[in-house]
């Protein structure tokens, strides 16, 4: 039952906006039943269940697509150069057993499909990292040895101010580099790094922010003021005079303009597909642990 407390509490409300469940209609909702009731008795049941939380609509990530040789859902990642193996490396590993330890491998017995891995190579390779590295003509362009579409993980660019992000969900289609997750472990300051990874792991698999729900200063308090760059933000508005600090405190695409970081804890828009808010908040998912470590 421990995947119901990581996987299902993040994704009750916006499950609702995803295609049924391996395609099967017997998982959507009716007067009777909610699509939640009705995977948490295919789980109890011995059913295999589903990871993907990325609603269709209006959003470029996608459900990761099924392993062709089973009913898995594989995700592989690589590094992008030896300095990010070499500082992130045994972090990941922590932040992906988190995972692991909360919802066990993938099968019937913890009811979810998703299993993630490193692509394997050998250190005796000249090029082992999916960025050809100099000598290499082409340094800086992706490794043709690894698929398009790896999650690459690198350190996170200095000047970007940021101690973490990553891709959401799956992409289709794009740059060959186009999901990653990026951490710059000299900003974290005292937040534990491998918490962190593991949050950002929940975005590459899917999953949104517990903190930007509608309800959410029910359950905690975001204080705008703590941000990166609020002072630097409050001038920038004051000089620009189109809007108040309060109303770029409250709107994500707002804080985005102004490059703020309070965009992250926006609740405005945070519906699922068919228009529906999230449901039961999850105050203790892995989800959910970082804007208590942050606000």
């Amino acid at each position: 039952m421990k995947l119901l407390t990581i996987i299902l509490t993040c994704i009750i409300g916006i499950a609702l906006g995803c295609p049924p469940p391996f395609n099967n209609p017997d998982f959507l909702g009716n007067d009777t039943h909610t699509t939640t009731d009705l995977i948490e008795a295919a789980i109890q049941q011995g059913g295999i269940a589903w990871t993907d939380a990325v609603a269709t609509y209006g959003n470029p990530g996608k459900p990761w697509p099924q392993d062709h040789d089973s009913y898995h859902t594989t995700i592989h990642y690589c590094y992008k150069d030896k300095a990010a193996y070499n500082d992130l490396s045994n972090l990941v590993n922590q932040a992906l057993n988190l995972w692991r330890n909360k919802i066990g491998p993938a099968g019937r017995q913890s009811g979810h499909a998703l299993s993630i891995t490193e692509v394997q190579w050998h250190f005796s390779d000249p090029q082992p990292w999916c960025i050809l590295q100099a000598p290499d003509p082409n340094a800086g362009n992706w490794n043709s040895a690894y698929p398009s579409g790896t999650l690459v993980i690198q350190k996170e660019s200095e000047n970007r101010g940021t101690v973490a992000r990553s891709s959401e969900g799956y992409r289709p289609q794009g740059l060959p580099d186009r999901h990653g997750i990026a951490v710059d472990r000299t900003k974290a300051r005292t937040i534990d790094l491998p918490w962190l990874i593991a949050h950002e792991f929940g975005h590459v698999f899917g999953l949104w922010h517990e903190h930007q729900r509608y309800d959410r200063d029910y359950y905690l308090h975001f204080e705008c003021k703590n941000p990166a760059r609020y002072e630097e933000t409050k001038r920038a508005v004051e000089q620009r005079g189109e809007h108040t600090m309060a109303q770029v405190c409250k709107s994500g695409y707002l804080s985005y303009r102004y490059n703020f970081g309070a965009a992250e804890w926006s609740k405005q828009n945070h519906k699922d597909a068919e228009g529906n808010y999230w449901q039961t908040f999850e105050g203790h998912s892995i989800r959910s642990r970082l804007c208590i470590l942050v606000t």
